[in-house]
């Protein structure tokens, strides 16, 4: 399996198992609290007037479907909508939790959210997307999604299999605006079951949008005046959107925008493991220093003195059965791979130490190990901590 699939199938796996065991794994995480009562900034006040449902319903287009009208008892339910337009509500929050769609857990879905979906005479599909959050934190999109073999059916509603390889790709434009006040990019959607869709992104604070409708050539200056039709219609000003030229929406070779351009390599696969190690450090504050004998520990200044994080690999003899049942710390599980985290009961010096490991895989077995530190009552910075340890993108180079 080349590079592009696996990392495909991988990517697309974790969006799908999210779907199916967030629900089993909420017990067993070490979350902060839930949030509290939603307090709307100004500038949620100004655009979202009207009610939640009445501002999503402004968006510029016709003929509004229900693909899951029939589900009245919450049923899973996968559709044609659910192929084609897989990225829409479908991003990562900051500490790696993946919220699709519905689904997500109470720590990391929106206040509101809500997907209109439309079978508009000239536009064909339509799909607009949007959420207020309790934070204005960024949210990450992926570049890859599974299409699994329950989403492959037709839009008029048949069955078939899509010849093409079963992934979605989103492909960044050159228009692009990250802001202090918000972000915003236009991508392409290619979709094998589909064809290409302009997929317009914009987050500003706790207000999340995203548009996405099918484009034919030779009719992209049109559709770039409805993605600035729509901002417009839905009261949000978006420069890049009103001012792109047909130009700008040609693909570009960039991909910083994805949530992979937020992680760093830590440790590459060679002779010691066959794992690649990434930590989200973009923008934390965390620095790689790598010691002579190729110790690897993340650490920044936090003001009230140095949260680190050391890594190690080991060899193990354990099953994975006999290492789960053994290791003890609060299992972290919401994604596809479990951390066993224990802070030190007492602190020393000022500073709380702490352990944790998870399984990396078999042949060879294999752990990572890794020993953390931060300021006593820092509880920001255990936060971080935590957050970078539960966020690592590990996987085997086979």
């Amino acid at each position: 399996m080349n590079g592009v699939v696996k990392r495909a199938w991988r990517r697309g796996a974790l969006v799908l198992a999210v779907a199916f065991l967030v629900a089993g794994c909420e017990k067993h995480n070490p979350r902060p609290p839930k949030p509290g009562k939603f307090v709307p900034t100004a500038d949620v006040e100004k655009v979202v007037q009207g009610g939640f449902g009445a501002w999503v319903d402004k968006a510029p287009f016709k003929k509004k479907w229900e693909p899951y009208k029939s589900s009245s008892d919450h049923r899973l339910i996968f559709t044609n909508a659910s192929a084609i337009f897989l990225y829409i509500g479908t991003y990562h929050v900051v500490d790696g939790s993946v919220v699709g769609g519905t689904f997500g857990d109470s720590y990391s879905l929106p206040y509101r959210q809500d997907t209109s979906y439309y079978q508009d005479p000239k536009w064909g599909p339509v799909a607009v997307y949007a959420a207020l959050r309790y934070d204005g934190k960024p949210v990450w999109l992926e570049d890859f999604y599974l299409i699994n073999d329950f989403y492959n059916r037709t839009f008029g509603g048949g069955s078939q299999r899509p010849r093409l390889p079963p992934y979605l790709r989103l492909k960044q434009t050159h228009v692009i605006g990250m802001h202090d006040d918000y972000r915003t990019v236009v991508y392409w959607a290619n979709n094998p079951l589909a064809g290409r869709y302009p997929f317009g992104f914009y987050q500003q604070g706790q207000i999340v949008l995203e548009v996405a409708f099918r484009c034919r050539r030779g009719v992209v200056k049109a559709c770039l005046k409805k993605l600035s039709d729509t901002a417009i219609a839905m009261g949000l000003d978006i420069p890049e959107w009103k001012n792109a030229t047909v130009d700008d929406l040609k693909r570009s070779d960039d991909d910083n925008t994805f949530w992979d351009a937020q992680f760093e390599t830590i440790h590459e696969a060679g002779r010691d493991s066959p794992y690649d190690i990434a930590a989200r450090i973009v923008d934390t504050g965390f620095e790689l220093k790598q010691g002579s004998a190729g110790d690897i520990t993340l650490a920044k200044d936090t003001g009230h003195g140095i949260a680190s994080v050391s890594f190690g690999i080991s060899d193990t003899k354990l099953t994975q059965e006999k290492f789960e049942k053994q290791t003890k710390g609060t299992l972290y599980d919401f994604a596809l791979r479990n951390f066993y985290l224990a802070d030190a009961k007492k602190p020393a010096d000022g500073v709380i130490t702490g352990h944790a490991k998870t399984w990396l895989g078999d042949e060879p077995a294999q752990v990572l190990s890794m020993t953390y530190a931060y300021p006593q009552g820092d509880e920001a910075a255990r936060a971080g901590v935590w957050s970078l340890i539960t966020s690592l993108d590990i996987d085997k180079d086979d």
